[in-house]
C-alpha cells in the first residue's frame, strides 16, 4: 500500500469524527506544552547561571548579620538588636585587611522611607552606600552625577533619585539640583538613576513592574541624619574568581575576631551561590512541570490507544474486506498506526505552540529566564512521535491480526 494512500486514508478516517480527535490529542498537547515550558525553564537558568559566572559578578562577595537560627523561636522577632549587626567598624577592618579586594561598600537600607517634594509625597526605599557602591549594584545614571569620596566623609546630604520617584514626585526627570524630603530630612538631588524594570535576583535592588520608587545616598549620610540603626551589609568585589573562597575565609575571620558581645550570625555569600540557589528554584519547578508533561502524556497516550481501539471495533468489517480484497496484515498494522501518530503530531504541534507562549508569559509574569531551542522543539516532537507509536501499536496489531472471515461477518 503507497504511503501517500496511507496517509490520506488515515487523514479522511481522523476527519470523519473530528471532535473526538481533537478531545483525544488534548492530552499530548497538555504533555507536549509542559515539555516544552519544563525545558525552556531549565535552559534559561543555566545559560543565565554560564553568563553570570563568567561575567564580573562571579568576584563580588556579600556580607550580613542575622540572629542565630539556635536561640530563635516561634513568635520571637528576627530583627536583629540595635549595635548587634554590622557596623562602620566592620567595614573599615574588612577593607583594610583582605588584600584581595577590588572595590567595597556598605549597604545600608531603610525600606520604609518617605520621600516628599513639590507638594506630594510617596513611599520609598533608602539605599546608602560607599563611592564604589553604584558601580558594584551596576547601577546605571540617567542624568547628573554620582557623589564621591568627599561627599561619604563629610556626610553630605545629597542623593540620587530613581526616574520614577522623580516623575511621581515633580512630573519630570529634570530634577537634578532640586531638594527632596527624606524622612523630613532635605537632600540636593545630584544625579537621576535609571529605572529597572526586569526582576533581580538582588535583594537591594528594589524593583517594580511600573518602575521603581528609590534614592541612593551616602552611607554615612543615612547612617546620621535617618536611621542610625539601619540595617546594614557590605558588598565585595574581589580581583579575580579564583581569589573569591580565600577572600570569604578571611573575611570571616575578621568578624568573629570583632564579634564582642555581640549575638548574630555573620553569613558571607557569592552572587554565584545566589544564582545557584535561583537557579535550584527553576530546576524545581522544571521537574514539577516534568511530573505534570508525563502524567499528562501518559493520559494522552492511554487516550489514543482507547479511541483506536474503538476504531478497529468500528470498522472491522472494513478490514475484513481490505484482507479480502489483497490487503497484508502490515497494510492494516501500518494503516491505523499512522492514524495513531498522527493524533499525537497534531497534539505535539498545538503543545510546542502552546508551550513557546507559556515559556514567554512565565518571563513576563515571574521575571525567569526562559530558553526555547531547536533541542526543546525537537524533543517535544520526539516526545509526542513516541507516544503515538507505542500506544497506538497495540490496536494496530489487533487490527492486523483480525481473521478476515470472522471480520466479513460483522456488523
Amino acid at each position: 500500500m503507497a504511503p501517500l494512500l496511507v496517509l490520506h486514508t488515515a487523514l479522511r478516517s481522523l476527519r470523519r469524527t473530528p471532535l473526538r480527535s481533537g478531545l483525544t490529542a488534548l492530552g499530548i498537547i497538555i504533555g507536549v506544552a509542559a515539555v516544552v515550558a519544563m525545558v525552556s525553564i531549565g535552559n534559561g537558568a543555566k545559560a543565565r547561571m554560564e553568563t553570570m559566572i563568567a561575567g564580573k559578578d562571579a568576584t563580588l562577595i556579600d556580607v550580613s548579620a542575622q540572629m542565630p537560627r539556635s536561640e530563635w523561636r516561634p513568635g520571637q522577632s528576627l530583627a536583629i538588636p540595635p549595635g548587634d549587626g554590622l557596623n562602620i567598624g566592620d567595614y573599615r577592618a574588612i577593607r583594610a585587611e583582605v588584600e584581595a579586594i577590588e572595590a567595597a561598600s556598605p549597604v545600608v537600607r531603610v525600606l520604609s522611607g518617605r520621600a516628599a517634594a513639590n507638594g506630594r509625597s510617596n513611599g520609598a526605599g533608602v539605599i546608602g552606600l560607599d563611592e564604589d557602591g553604584f558601580a558594584l549594584l551596576s547601577r546605571e545614571l540617567a542624568s547628573g552625577v554620582m557623589f564621591g569620596k568627599v561627599d561619604v566623609a563629610q556626610a553630605a546630604s545629597v542623593c540620587l533619585i530613581s526616574g520614577y520617584l522623580a516623575e511621581l514626585l515633580f512630573a519630570t526627570r529634570e530634577v537634578v539640583g532640586k531638594t527632596v524630603r527624606i524622612n523630613d530630612v532635605p537632600f540636593l538631588i545630584i544625579g537621576v538613576i535609571a529605572d529597572r524594570r526586569s526582576t533581580t535576583t538582588d535583594p537591594t535592588q528594589a524593583n517594580a513592574q511600573r518602575g521603581e520608587a528609590v534614592l541612593i545616598t551616602p552611607y554615612t549620610s543615612l547612617l546620621r541624619r535617618l536611621d542610625r540603626n539601619a540595617n546594614m551589609s557590605i558588598f565585595l568585589k574581589v580581583q579575580r574568581p579564583e581569589q573569591v573562597e580565600r577572600a570569604k575565609e578571611e573575611v570571616l575571620n575578621i568578624l568573629e575576631s570583632r564579634r564582642g558581645p555581640r549575638k548574630v550570625e555573620f553569613e558571607v555569600g557569592t552572587s554565584v551561590e545566589r544564582l545557584e540557589a535561583y537557579a535550584e528554584g527553576s530546576r524545581t519547578m522544571a521537574l514539577l512541570l516534568a511530573a505534570i508533561a508525563g502524567i499528562s502524556l501518559l493520559v494522552g497516550g492511554i487516550g489514543i490507544m482507547n479511541i483506536m481501539m474503538v476504531s478497529v471495533t468500528e470498522r472491522t468489517r472494513e478490514i475484513g474486506i481490505r484482507v479480502a480484497i489483497g490487503a497484508r496484515a502490515r497494510d492494516v498494522l501500518r494503516q491505523f498506526l499512522v492514524e495513531a501518530v498522527l493524533l499525537s503530531l497534531a497534539g505535539g504541534a498545538i503543545g510546542i505552540l502552546l508551550g513557546v507562549g507559556a515559556a514567554e508569559l512565565i518571563t513576563r509574569m515571574n521575571g525567569w529566564p526562559t530558553l526555547v531551542t531547536t533541542g526543546t522543539v525537537l524533543l517535544a516532537f520526539l516526545c509526542s512521535t513516541g507516544t503515538g507509536m507505542f500506544f497506538g501499536y497495540y490496536p494496530a496489531r489487533r487490527a492486523a491480526q483480525l481473521d478476515p472471515i470472522v471480520a466479513l461477518r460483522a456488523e
